[in-house]
Parts: structure tokens; C-alpha cells; sequence
């Protein structure tokens, strides 16, 4: 499996599958350094984790985004100043910002 469809297999599944592992408890702080390296092996994983994340969230009816979504997402993520996402979760930070950029219409 490559480490793309690695990460998104573990950003989907953080969201869906084991209750002792939560998105809640992932910091976002780690994910913005990730999501800001210049390397394109470090780069691609944290598009995979935003992807499956985004999809994740999707699938569970949280949000209703558009092909792609994650790749703005990551771009929202990087322009946040640092004291912005302080010690917040992923899920903290990005869910109340994705469920505004993306809701579902009739919800």
C-alpha cells in the first residue's frame, strides 16, 4: 500500500471505526507541521489524512464537500496563525470550519 492510500485509510478510519481511537484526540498542531513541510513524501501524507478525513466526515453526513475539498482545507489549515490552533484537536479546530464551508442543504 502506498503511504498516500496509507494515510487515508487511517484519516477515514479515525473517524469511523475504533472508539478508542478519535480524531478528538489528535492535535491539530502536528498536522499544520506536516501539512507545511517542503518534503513531498511528508506533504502527501498529510493530504492523505485531510482527504480521509474530509471523506470521513462526509460519509458519516457531518459535511457535504466538493471533489477535492481537502485540498483547501490544507490550504486553511497552513494560513491559521500558530496561536489560532494553540493545543486544539484536529477535530476542534476543522469540524466547525468544514461544517460551515460545507453543509448539507435540508440539514
Amino acid at each position: 500500500m502506498s503511504m498516500r492510500g496509507f494515510g487515508f485509510v487511517i484519516g477515514a478510519a479515525l473517524l469511523l471505526a475504533s472508539p478508542t481511537v478519535k480524531a478528538a484526540e489528535l492535535k491539530a498542531g502536528p498536522l499544520f507541521v506536516i501539512c507545511s513541510a517542503t518534503n513531498e513524501r511528508v506533504v502527501s501524507n498529510c493530504q492523505a489524512f485531510t482527504e480521509g478525513f474530509v471523506l470521513g466526515l462526509a460519509g458519516a453526513g457531518a459535511i457535504c464537500p466538493p471533489p477535492d475539498a481537502y485540498k483547501d482545507v490544507i490550504k486553511d489549515l497552513i494560513r491559521l496563525p500558530r496561536a489560532e490552533i494553540g493545543d486544539k484537536t484536529v477535530a476542534e479546530l476543522l469540524v466547525p470550519r468544514l461544517r460551515l464551508r460545507y453543509p448539507c442543504s435540508g440539514v
